[in-house]
C-alpha cells in the first residue's frame, strides 16, 4: 500500500514536471540550495535513529524526510546553474576549482556527518562528472580526483564502521566463517541460485529471512534469484538506455544550462546504480544505496 501510494505520488509529480520549462530550475535553484543545506544542518541537533542522524520528522507525521535524498536533486541543479555561469572562468583555480570543492566539500562533509557516507560519495561524484561535462581543465579535474579518494580513504580509515565494512571486503566472503560476511555471502548464493532462466518471477526463497534488506539494498540479488542472468542483463541493459537517452538529451540542449543538468539527472541515476550492483556483486565494500526505480521506497 505504501509503495503504491508513492507510486502514485511520483507519477503525479512526473506529470506536473514535465510540464514544466527546465529554466525555471535554474530560477529556483538559490532557494532549493539553501534549504536543503538548512534542513542539513538542522539533522547534527536532533537526536539519533538506530544510530544515525538522517530523517526529519521520523515518526511524527507517520512520515520522514531523508534530507540527503532532497540535496542529490537540488545540488544536481546548482551547480547546473552555478558551472554553466563560468563559461571559460572554470578553467581558473579561482573562479573555478576552489570554489566548487568548498561547495561540494561542505555539502558532503554535512551528509558524512549523518553518518551516510555512500550518499556523499554519489553526490560527490556527480558534481565531479558534471564539473568536466562543464568543461573543467583536465589538470584540476585530476587533481579533484586525487584531493577526493584521499578524503575518502581518510574517513573511512577514522570510521570504525567503515574501516569494518572495508576490511571484511578484504576477505573472501564465501569461505569465511566470519559472521560479519554473512550478508554478501547469502546476496552472492542468492544471485547465483537464479541460474540462466531463475525460479521465476516470485517464486525465490532467499527474501524469507536469509538476505538483509531484501526490497530495497538486496533487491538486485533477487532480480538475480527469480529472474536468472537474463533477468540482471535486461535491467542492466535497460539502465544502459536510460544513460544512452539522458546523453543523448544533453547533448541535443539548447544551452549550457540545460546540457549540464541533463547529464548531471543522468549521472545521479547511473552511479546510484551501479554502486548498488556493484555492492551486491562484491565489487566493492557492502554499503546500503537503493536500486533506482526498483528498490522500496518513498523518498526516493
Amino acid at each position: 500500500v505504501k509503495q503504491a501510494a508513492s507510486a502514485a505520488v511520483g507519477l503525479f509529480v512526473m506529470l506536473v514536471a514535465m510540464r514544466i520549462d527546465y529554466h525555471f530550475w535554474d530560477k529556483v535553484a538559490l532557494p532549493l540550495i539553501a534549504v536543503t543545506i538548512v534542513m542539513l544542518i538542522l539533522l547534527l541537533f536532533l537526536p539519533e535513529t538506530n544510530g544515525a542522524r538522517r530523517w526529519l520528522f521520523a515518526g511524527t507525521f507517520g512520515a520522514s524526510i531523508q534530507p540527503a535524498e532532497i540535496a542529490k536533486f537540488t545540488v544536481i541543479i546548482y551547480m547546473a546553474k552555478w558551472l554553466s555561469s563560468k563559461g571559460e572562468k572554470l578553467r581558473d583555480l579561482t573562479y573555478g576549482l576552489f570554489p566548487f570543492a568548498v561547495f561540494v566539500g561542505g555539502v558532503a562533509g554535512l551528509i558524512v556527518r549523518q553518518p551516510n557516507l555512500s550518499t556523499a560519495i554519489i553526490i560527490a561524484l556527480c558534481a565531479m562528472a558534471m564539473f568536466f561535462i562543464a568543461g573543467a581543465d583536465l589538470v584540476q579535474y585530476v587533481l579533484l580526483l586525487i584531493a577526493g579518494g584521499v578524503t575518502v580513504a581518510v574517513v573511512m580509515m577514522n570510521t570504525p564502521y567503515q574501516a569494518a565494512r572495508w576490511s571484511i571486503f578484504l576477505q573472501d566472503p564465501l569461505a569465511s566463517t566470519s559472521p560479519e560476511t554473512y550478508q554478501i555471502a547469502e546476496v552472492l548464493i542468492a544471485m547465483g541460485s537464479g541460474g540462466v532462466f531463475g525460479r521465476g518471477l516470485g517464486a525465490g526463497h532467499f527474501k524469507f529471512g536469509y538476505v538483509p534488506a531484501p526490497q530495497t539494498d538486496s533487491i538486485f540479488a533477487l532480480l538475480g534469484e527469480e529472474l536468472g542472468l537474463v533477468g540482471t542483463w535486461t535491467v542492466l541493459a535497460l539502465f544502459l538506455l536510460l544513460v544512452y537517452r539522458g546523453f543523448r538529451i544533453a547533448s541535443k540542449s539548447q544551452d549550457g544550462f540545460g546540457m549540464v543538468l541533463a547529464a548531471g539527472l543522468t549521472f545521479w541515476l547511473i552511479f546510484q546504480a551501479f554502486v548498488n550492483v556493484a555492492v551486491v556483486t562484491a565489487i566493492i565494500p557492502f554499503t546500503g544505496v537503493p536500486l533506482p526505480f526498483i528498490s522500496f521506497g518513498g523518498s526516493a
